[in-house]
């Protein structure tokens, strides 16, 4: 079920690479690398409410996170 959609991920990631937008990675593993910083903070949540004190589910919790996500791998990413 979840293939073609990691397929699609990964064919537009090589052709943002191949037209220079982003830096050369492996695409594969970047999806995956992507999957896994979000899946492990939505699993993860009762440690990240123990350590930050907050609910790391609150709607200004998630779009901080997510806006932390798209920094790192803009900077990552950015050639």
């Amino acid at each position: 079920v979840l293939l073609p959609m990691f397929e699609g991920a990964v064919e537009f990631l090589e052709s943002e690479m191949d037209a220079g937008r982003i830096r050369r990675y492996d695409a594969r593993q970047l999806v995956i690398t992507a999957y896994g910083a979000v899946l492990s903070y939505l699993s993860d949540t009762p440690l990240i409410a123990t350590l930050t004190g907050d609910d790391p589910l609150s709607p200004e919790a998630l779009a901080a996170r997510r806006d932390h996500v798209l920094d790192v791998l803009r900077n990552a990413l950015i050639p």
